[in-house]
């Protein structure tokens, strides 16, 4: 399987793409995390959009993997958000099952991708892979 290839630095020294996943569920945004690092990225999880909006590290991330139901609020409002912030990642959003509804209010929100839950990670992965 081919991985995502890092990018090189200013300095030439090569770069993880690094990604933010926000998963409410512990064990799959473990076994996501694992294996999006695998994959080549530089992963930071969180279980809500409170934990990742308060964490300034993120702002440098260039994509966005988030659930459209978080514990505290919507993935819609959490990447309109960001976008006022200035952050142009490319970001994906995991809505629950094929609705028609979810999927066009994901995308008007800016999401450039919809995947139906649960997230297959082949499926994620091949995703991310449209963006390099």
């Amino acid at each position: 399987m081919d991985r995502i290839m890092p990018e090189l630095s200013r300095t030439g020294l090569k770069r993880e793409p690094r990604l933010v996943l926000i998963q409410e569920d512990d064990d799959g945004r473990r076994t996501l995390h694992l294996i999006l690092t695998h994959e080549g990225f530089s992963v930071r999880s969180y279980s809500c959009a409170m934990l990742f909006l308060a964490d300034t590290a993120v702002a440098d991330a260039e994509y966005l993997v988030s659930d459209c139901r978080l514990p505290d609020g919507e993935g819609f409002a959490l990447l309109e958000e960001l976008r006022r912030t200035g952050w142009e990642g490319h970001a994906i959003i995991a809505i629950d099952g094929p609705s028609l509804q979810l999927r066009e209010r994901a995308l008007a929100a800016g999401y450039a991708v919809v995947l139906s839950k649960p997230l297959r990670p082949q499926r994620l992965i091949s995703a991310l892979r449209q963006f390099r």
